[in-house]
Parts: structure tokens; sequence; C-alpha cells
């Protein structure tokens, strides 16, 4: 009836718990899960990394200047055994192992472990539906499962090569990355004799003044053409003044008057900080040394090509001078 106003019909409630219910269904997403369930960061690759190399590799700490004799003599001794074990372990270039296979941990957790841990992951899986079904599960499907030719599978649609998800693509991506710092934390320190060589150029009355140790660290930074990863690190540069502070590191003590001579210090102190520095920071990538050597070898090829230039025209202007004595005598 026109004019009449109606009362409106009460709006139905709203089933919270089903609406819950209804978004609480598990998307099918068995790659998320094996994902986030493997935990596949850097503190999983850092963990599957041999500690044999960089131990090797580690800077051993000189003595304080302010202890006593007693404990300088011991620290000696223990310095000077671990030297003895290091040359007694690689007595010859020949029987040392090149730094491709000395890194052959590094190459394993980059290329094998990702995809071996999401395949095998994967298979697990496989197994715990398989006994879940129970009999409900063909016999012939059971029968014919092979958990070899399985994992098989899985490590070729796992492959980087093959695996083209953004997901999977980021998480290579991420193994390459911490593969390529922790070889350059190695091949850097593996730098050491040409790092002494660069030193051993500012050396004055058997050490190198400390407002002089910032020009070494930028010599070189200059000399393995690093682009400047080495002397704008701020880190470098404050334990480089025996301040550890930035590492965060309780077990590092300050070392600011250490050495032979508090006006300056000696090489072994200067790489015991620097190589504190590399040990625990990522500094320096693989690749960006490759990097400097390649820069290295074309400047050393332009700088032969230029001598070769020089001579020959000196060996020109030889040959002119003595014709003209042939010709005027």
């Amino acid at each position: 009836m026109a004019g009449v106003l109606r009362t409106p019909r009460p709006v139905p409630a709203v089933n919270m718990q089903a609406v819950k219910a209804v978004q609480a269904v598990p998307v099918n997403d068995e790659v998320a899960a094996i994902l986030k369930g493997l935990k596949l960061d850097k503190t999983f690759f850092m963990s599957r990394l041999s500690d044999k190399p960089i131990k090797m590799l580690a800077p051993v700490a000189p003595p304080k200047a302010e202890d006593d004799q007693l404990e300088r003599v011991e620290r000696g001794n223990k310095r000077r055994e671990t030297l003895r074990k290091r040359r007694s372990t690689m007595t010859v270039d020949k029987t040392r192992p090149a730094a491709g296979a000395a890194d052959f941990d590094i190459y394993l957790n980059e290329a094998v472990m990702p995809v071996l841990a999401q395949a095998l992951d994967a298979l697990c899986r496989q197994l715990a539906r398989m006994n879940e079904q129970g009999d409900h599960l063909d016999p012939k499907v059971r029968a014919r499962f092979n958990p070899l030719t399985w994992l098989g599978q899985q490590l070729l649609r796992r492959h980087p090569k093959c695996s083209r998800t953004p997901r999977r693509a980021t998480l290579y991506r991420s193994f390459r990355d911490w593969a390529d710092w922790e070889k350059g934390r190695r091949e850097l320190l593996r730098r050491r004799a040409e790092v002494e060589t660069v030193f051993s150029g500012f050396v004055l009355r058997g050490c190198v003044s400390h407002e002089t140790i910032p020009a070494v660290i930028a010599a070189v930074d200059d000399t393995l053409c690093l682009e400047g990863a080495i002397k704008n690190c701020v880190e470098v540069e404050a334990a480089a003044t025996g301040d550890f502070s930035l590492l965060r590191d309780p077990t590092l003590s300050a070392r600011r008057n250490t050495g032979r001579n508090r006006d300056g210090i000696v090489f072994e102190e200067f790489w015991y900080r620097l190589g504190t520095v590399i040990m625990r920071q990522d500094i320096v990538p693989y690749s960006l040394i490759m990097r400097g050597d390649e820069q290295r070898a074309k400047d050393a090829a332009e700088a032969a090509a230029w001598q070769q230039r020089l001579d020959q025209a000196e060996a020109e202007r030889m040959e002119e001078e003595q014709e003209k004595r042939r010709l005027t005598s």
C-alpha cells in the first residue's frame, strides 16, 4: 500500500566460524612448504661449509706490547708452532691444492646443496603421503615407485637451469651471492704476500706509523684493483686503529698499542687487524677480485707493449746514429 513504511528485514548474522574455516583451507603449495621448512638461508649455507680452509688462512694474533716477558715468549712459541704446522701441510706449491680444489665445499653448497635438500625433502613428503594412504593406495603404484628414480627426477626438475619459478630463481641467486662472498673472503686471505709487499713500501725504522695506515689500506685496494671495497669500508678503517667494536664480537679486545713500537705497527699486527675484519665481514666478493686480476693483467700487457715500443724506438734511433757515423767517417 502506497505511503506505508515497511519494517526492514533484519540482516542475517555472519557466521565467523565458517569464514575462518574457509580461510584456513591450506593451499596446495608444496614448493612454499619445502622452502619454509628447510630454511635455506645464509645460516644454512654457512653451517655446511668446511672450517678447515678458513682455519688454515686465519691470521695469528701477535703478542700485545703490554704483555710481560714470559707471556710474550709463550705466545711466540705458540705462534711459531702454528706456523710450523701450516708449513708442514703446505710444503711445496705442487702439493698445495689449488684454490678451486680448496674451495670445493663452497661449490657443493652453491650448486648441489640447495637442490639436493629440496629433492630429499620432497621425497620424504611423498613417502609420508604414501604411508598415509595405506591400503587405499593402488598396489601397482606402490610397486612401481622407485625412490632413487623419483629423487633423480626431482633433482632435474629443481636444477637451476630447469627451474624457472621466481622463488627458486631468487633462492639460487642468493646461494650464488653467498658463495661469491665466501670465496672472496678466502681468496683475499690468500693474498697475504701481495699485501705484505705493499706494506713493506711504507715501512720506516721497522714499522709503519699509525698516521700512514690509511694510505697503506688505500694502496692495497689500488694494487689489487678492488674499486674501493677495502679503503671505503668503515670496519676496516676502525680495525686498522685496533678498534674492533664495529664487529660486535665480545671475544675481540682493542689492540691500540701493540707491535714493536708504539709509534707504529709491524706487518704481523696489521695483517691480524685486516684479516680479522675479512674473517667476520663480507668485504670483497670473489668476482671483484677476479675482475681486479683481469684489470691488472690488462695494465701489465699495456705497460709491456708500451715498453716494447720504447725499446724499438730506441733501437731505431741507435741504428740511425750508427748510420750517420758511418757516412761521416
